[in-house]
């Protein structure tokens, strides 16, 4: 079962890489499902492929296709759905808390501050994925190497350590 989960997860991440031209373009594509609350209930598999290219930082074009395939009450069925247009965005910061549940995912879009805190008692798992991961990736490896933090870990020397791999602190550390 987990080595099911693996890939399905490292699929996922592969088919959500972001297409890096200035932050203009955002490409998607993935797997997608659809399912119908009818009496008998119907599932359906399927594809999905989307774009948008930004005009400006406020102003964008949006084409999302997607495909389902399946069968419903034993008649075999397909479903396309194109969805074409402006997409406008107001780029402000705004800042959302909200308290994740085991097992529960949160999104942290690139250049958008984000920040977490763990807030229970004894150990817990936090599964991070990068996409591009710039320098991330060569950080995880020399602090695996090191063993421990940069330095003796004083807040100069993780700012250093942080400037060094592209990590960008834009506050202070969050309260509960």
């Amino acid at each position: 079962m987990l080595r099911k989960m693996s890939v399905v997860f490292g699929l996922c991440i592969l088919a959500s890489l972001s297409a890096q031209a200035q932050d203009k373009v955002e490409l998607f594509g993935g797997y997608s499902y659809l399912r119908f609350h009818t009496s008998p209930s119907a599932n359906l598999n399927g594809w999905e492929i989307s774009g948008q290219y930004k005009f400006t930082d406020w102003l964008g074009g949006v084409a999302d296709i997607d495909g389902h395939y399946g069968s419903i009450r034993g008649i075999s069925t397909s479903t396309y759905t194109y969805l074409f247009g402006p997409q406008v965005s107001w780029p402000a910061r705004v800042s959302p808390r909200f308290r994740l549940a085991s097992g529960d995912s949160a999104l942290g879009p690139r250049r958008v501050p984000h920040a977490f805190v763990y807030d229970s008692t004894g150990p817990g798992r936090l599964l991070v994925g990068f996409a591009p991961a710039g320098r991330i990736d060569q950080f995880f490896r020399d602090l695996e190497k090191r063993g421990h933090y940069f330095g003796s870990g004083t807040p100069e020397e993780k700012e250093i350590a942080r400037r060094e791999y592209g990590i960008v602190n834009v506050g202070p550390p969050l309260t509960l």
